[in-house]
């Protein structure tokens, strides 16, 4: 079996810092099954705390992820798979406000929010995208930007179609994923750190007061263990 390292941060933005506002992302990590996880999200920047929607996304997508690795489930589509449970979940929520104008504003306020993630099992590397954000493998770096209008999966509570960019690799040893506010420079200086959860917060960490992160940003990243 290929034993990875897994690590996830979130940092708040300069700007975010200095107009005294949340932290509007979320990430975690982990293992299950035979498999590792990373999944992050950027809550709606002009939501009032969409950092709400940006941790039940994350949550709700974590167990979905490690429910399927500890089933032995099938990489393929696994994006697809987890996205129907976010919605599912972040549906409960909603459902708990009356419906009309009331539940309008909190699904808009609350729970928009982008979903990026990664599972690795083995040596295959499945990661996937709803809304803005990038991947990072093996030193190659696909940068997903729907022009400040991201699918977020809290729009098909309206009805709206959602859609989830996919990708499977083979043969990986670095897998990171990041939320939109890391830029290409900072995700590469991300990637670079080992995958400790102390060491990758540092490296944020000084990047921010560097100046490089304007927005929130997360990270989480596997990287493989050699023998």
């Amino acid at each position: 079996m290929t034993l990875w390292s897994v690590a996830n941060v979130s940092v708040l933005g300069r700007d975010h810092a200095a107009l005294r506002r949340n932290r509007q992302d979320a990430s975690a990590s982990g293992c299950a099954g035979q498999g590792v996880y990373g999944v992050v999200s950027d809550g709606c920047g002009q939501g009032r705390a969409s950092e709400v929607g940006a941790h039940a996304t994350v949550a709700i997508a974590s167990a979905a992820i490690e429910r399927s690795l500890r089933d032995g489930g099938p990489l393929e589509g696994l994006g697809e798979r987890v996205l129907a449970t976010v919605i599912d979940g972040l549906r409960l929520v909603a459902e708990a406000v009356p419906a009309g104008a009331l539940r309008d504003a909190f699904v808009r306020d609350q729970l928009l929010a982008t979903l990026v993630g990664f599972v690795v099992r083995d040596d295959v590397a499945c990661v996937f995208a709803v809304g803005d954000g990038a991947f990072f493998v093996d030193g190659d770096i696909e940068v997903l930007d729907e022009d400040n209008r991201p699918s977020y999966p809290a729009y098909a509570l309206a009805g709206a179609k959602v859609r989830v960019v996919e990708r499977t690799y083979r043969g990986a040893a670095l897998v990171v994923v990041a939320t939109d506010g890391v830029d290409e420079r900072v995700l590469r200086r991300a990637a670079a750190v080992d995958a400790q959860a102390s060491r990758l917060s540092r490296a944020l960490l000084l990047l921010q007061r560097a100046g490089a992160l304007s927005d929130d940003g997360s990270v989480a990243l596997a990287r493989k263990v050699a023998p």
